[in-house]
């Protein structure tokens, strides 16, 4: 019987990337226990949690996050409203790597998470058949190059979130996910 528990067995025992990361903020911050709505209707792959040997990340509302600062900026809510929001909306966030990359430098980290997106490619494909969401979404060149590598199309893909931030441009992330919320009926 396929679970959240097995799932978070899964990555907490995996340990294909010894060496590449830091750590498993999914299980640290025990999203699947805590953040996951009760009948999650859009899943949302990012890339992966932020590298290197800090705090942030999207469940971590102890923290500031670059992803969540991008999210409430869209949604007009406060950062520390964003997890709700998105539960609320019966959205599960996501990542393609499960595990923090080890290395912050760009090639390195480029290099490593191309390992480890390979690595997690089977439990993501264990993550969607546990869930079974109406809507997938992929946000980003890791996180669509694991959708196919699975034999899986997403029903929306877009440029990585922080992307949209750096060329000054949200309103595009913004449509996007109005029309994500349109297609399941909540808007």
């Amino acid at each position: 019987m396929r679970s959240i528990l097995d799932l978070s067995m899964k990555i907490k025992k995996c340990n294909l990337c010894r060496g590449l990361y830091v750590d498993k903020p999914c299980i640290i911050h025990r999203i699947y226990d805590k953040y996951l709505p009760s009948k999650p209707l859009v899943f949302v792959v990012s890339e992966s949690p932020p590298p290197g040997f800090k705090q942030d990340y999207l469940y971590n509302n102890f923290q500031k996050d670059n992803l969540r600062i991008v999210l409430s900026r869209i949604f007009n809510i406060d950062e520390r409203d964003v997890i709700e929001y998105l539960v609320k909306k019966h959205v599960f966030w996501s990542t393609a790597v499960k595990c923090r990359p080890l290395y912050s430098d760009r090639n390195k980290k480029n290099k490593y998470v191309e390992i480890m997106r390979r690595n997690c490619r089977e439990i993501l494909s264990y993550e969607i058949n546990v869930l079974k969401p109406e809507i997938t979404v992929a946000l980003g060149n890791v996180a669509l190059k694991s959708f196919r590598e699975i034999g899986l199309k997403p029903d929306f893909q877009a440029y990585h979130p922080l992307y949209y931030r750096r060329i000054g441009d949200l309103d595009k992330l913004k449509r996007l996910f109005n029309e994500v919320f349109e297609s399941i009926g909540l808007i």
